[in-house]
């Protein structure tokens, strides 16, 4: 009997590569995916918050002025006085921590009317101060607490937009310029014309405005809009599963093989498809790419209690400190405040000290905010642009910081100097 030899197995490449040609194609599937609205409401909330970022502030902005009455009047220290603004400080740092989650638990809009009415009580209770102790639990505490709350508008800003968010976030920071500018200037004329506790009320009247900005922060789920993206897909030999792979021998002695093949599911294909009709839009979109309208008023997940469920979205948060970036910014906010927000507020103390009105402490307050809106109206133009690196521009600022507060202090070591040599 004649040996049958096996024949080459030629039949393995050329019909693998067959198939690899015939499933090499680029296919092309359109999905949708709900994106900010980058206008519209958008822009009344940008107002709102440019509105509370004015008003948010104001209690801190105005204590060396406001409060420099009922302080100096009880010869306060310089050090209790430090006590009374940094612990207005620490509540305020401590107290944005729980800001997000509280926002997602019961909604920005009810958050912020609440960081309203907090910070309208702080000045309008210290107007009847029996002493500057009372300062640290109606300044400090909810004076704090409102200014943390007031800077959700930030927050708000942010999801409304992507593509124009550095100019709407650069419109909001804004206000914080203005609130700096005219708030020592307002208080001033208030403690003029009406006195400690007439400018004080007029002040917590006027922080209640807060609340109507706050009131313009709907939901963003009210104003998404539904954007078709294309998403292309290669498919090829890599993207194949041979499965059902088995070998048998016919009487001619020639291998052949059954290959079952199976396309790898695409977990980012989602089909969707637009029908009109009398002007209407029908979209079906996979459920599994967008997750359903949530509510104003959000629900606890999982049937825990909302006390539970904020402790626990702020337990998630605190864990971007193990990450070195967010340990630089956090250190870099800190140095912000040990070293400028605290020289910025005494320097009203000190000129009043030195004999000069307090008119004149106002102004030398207010005028530094013009730098400020000019700061910020370039980095406004700067940060939507591809170029610019805002890391370096926040690292920018900083140093232009504190280059001003060293700066100042060795003139008033210069100007002391002088007035004891040659007067």
């Amino acid at each position: 009997m004649n040996k049958i030899e096996p024949q080459p197995d030629t039949f393995e490449d050329s019909s693998l590569k067959k198939e690899t040609s015939q499933y090499h194609k680029i296919t092309v599937e359109k999905n949708v995916k709900k994106v900010p609205p980058d206008g519209g409401w958008g822009w009344m909330v940008v107002f709102g918050s440019f509105f509370g970022m004015i008003l948010a502030p104001f209690p801190g902005i105005v204590f060396s002025i406001l409060f420099s009455p009922l302080l100096m009047s009880h010869s306060v220290s310089s050090t209790k006085i430090s006590w009374i603004f940094n612990f207005y400080s620490l509540v305020w740092s401590v107290a944005t921590i729980f800001i997000g989650p509280l926002c997602n638990e019961f909604g920005w809009r009810k958050i912020a009317i609440f960081g309203g009415i907090i910070n309208s009580l702080s000045v309008l209770l210290s107007a009847f101060a029996p002493n500057p102790e009372f300062l640290m639990f109606s300044f400090s505490i909810l004076g704090g607490i409102g200014a943390a709350i007031g800077y959700i508008s930030v927050l708000v800003v942010s999801q409304y937009f992507d593509k124009h968010r550095g100019l709407a976030l650069g419109i909001t920071s804004i206000g914080g310029c203005i609130s700096n500018f005219l708030g020592p200037i307002l208080a001033n004329y208030m403690l003029e014309h009406y006195g400690y506790m007439g400018a004080s009320l007029i002040f917590g009247a006027i922080l209640l405005n807060q609340c109507v900005g706050g009131a313009l922060y709907q939901p963003i789920e009210w104003h998404l809009k539904y954007k078709e993206v294309e998403i292309k897909t290669e498919d090829d030999a890599n993207e194949k599963l041979l499965t059902n792979c088995k070998m048998t021998d016919n009487l001619n002695g020639v291998q052949e093989k059954s290959l079952s093949e199976t396309r790898r599911a695409s977990v980012i294909s989602v089909n969707s498809t637009f029908e009109i009709s009398n002007s209407l839009v029908n979209i079906s979109i996979s459920p599994t790419l967008l997750e359903a309208d949530e509510d104003e008023e959000p629900e606890a997940k999982n049937n825990h209690s909302a006390l539970l469920s904020i402790l626990k979205s702020t337990y998630s948060s605190l864990k971007s400190l193990k990450y070195m970036r967010v340990q630089l910014i956090s250190w870099g906010f800190c140095g912000l405040l040990l070293g400028y927000v605290n020289f910025r507020m005494f320097v009203p103390f000190v000129l009043i000290n030195a004999g000069y009105s307090l008119e004149t402490a106002a102004w030398c307050s207010s005028i530094g905010s013009i730098g400020n809106v000019v700061g910020r109206i370039i980095m406004t133009l700067l940060s939507d642009r591809k170029f610019f690196n805002v890391r370096y521009g926040f690292m920018f600022g900083l140093f232009l910081i504190g280059t001003s507060v060293i700066g100042n202090i060795y003139i008033y070591i210069y100007i002391y100097i002088y007035i004891y040599i040659y007067i």
